[in-house]
Parts: structure tokens; C-alpha cells; sequence
């Protein structure tokens, strides 16, 4: 299935400024789906990771290298919609990822009749703003200690 070209490109929305962007992350919910090559359908949602009124839903995180085209497997060409990623959808708009988040990870993690959070810098964080960048790095200790699991590329769980 293929993203509406008619979508607005996604845009983040900004994180807390200051001392409290080291306390808030964002979390990527991907929505079920009754087949596996439907478009993935997503919500980026931010989360304080100190409020424990309202801590985050449980999450995993993903680590992967980042890539290019070229340089991935072929696992995620039945998905492709331009040779240099793949569009997703992201609160509505429409957003591309490289074959390397996009070809196994978030498509098999989405379980049928279920929505998952997932943490995957690439998408996470707004990789034009250094200052987020930054600051998100410097807690990503954080981020993978308290995710329920962590995958790491080639797709194994720890």
C-alpha cells in the first residue's frame, strides 16, 4: 500500500526547553494492522521519563545502524516506495525512513490487533535540531535501561 502524496510532510514537535528536555523523550506508538504489508500507520508521543504520576507506557527500543539504500538487505523492497526509504505515516503526516528501521523492525513488531510503543532514535528524536540531538543522546542510557526490550540489528532481542 502506498502513503497519500497528498499528506503534509512530518514535522516534530518541540521538546521542553532547558533542564527539562533531559526528562522527556518521545515514543513512537505504531497502530495494528491486519496485514503485514499494510502502511505503517503511527503516532509520536512525548513522555516524561520523571513523572511518576504519569510514567511512559512500557516500550521497546530499537537499535540499528543507520544506512544507506545500498548498503541494506533486500528484506524490505516489497515496501519501498522511493529507493531511498520507505513512507510511513506519522500523527497524520506522511514520513520517510530508511530500509533499516523500516524493513523487519517496525513491521514485524506491530502485532496484529495491537498497537506497540517503540523508541528508535531515528524517528524519536529531530535529527535537524543539534540542540535535541544532543541533549536526547546524552540520556540515551536512560531511554534503553528502562525499555521492556531492546533489539539491536540484525533483529535479535536482549
Amino acid at each position: 500500500m502506498l502513503v497519500d502524496v497528498d499528506l503534509p510532510i512530518f514535522k516534530h514537535d518541540p521538546l521542553p526547553q532547558g533542564r527539562r528536555l533531559l526528562h522527556h523523550i518521545r515514543l513512537l506508538k505504531i497502530n495494528s494492522a491486519i496485514f503485514l504489508a499494510d502502511v505503517l500507520d503511527c503516532e509520536l508521543n512525548m513522555v516524561s521519563l520523571n513523572d511518576e504520576d504519569a510514567p511512559p507506557p512500557q516500550y521497546d527500543a530499537l537499535s540499528y545502524c543507520w544506512s544507506s539504500a545500498e548498503d541494506e538487505d533486500e528484506s524490505a523492497d516489497e515496501f519501498v516506495v522511493e529507493g531511498d526509504g520507505i513512507w510511513i505515516i506519522i500523527n497524520g503526516q506522511r514520513c520517510k525512513i530508511g530500509h533499516s528501521l523500516a524493513g523487519a523492525p517496525l513491521r514485524y513488531l506491530r502485532w496484529k490487533g495491537k498497537s506497540e510503543y517503540i523508541w528508535a532514535d531515528g524517528i524519536c528524536i529531530n535529527q535537524s535540531d543539534d540542540v535535541e540531538k544532543s541533549a536526547q543522546v546524552s540520556i540515551m542510557d536512560q531511554i534503553y535501561r528502562r525499555a521492556s526490550r531492546c533489539y539491536y540489528r540484525p533483529w535479535t532481542r536482549s
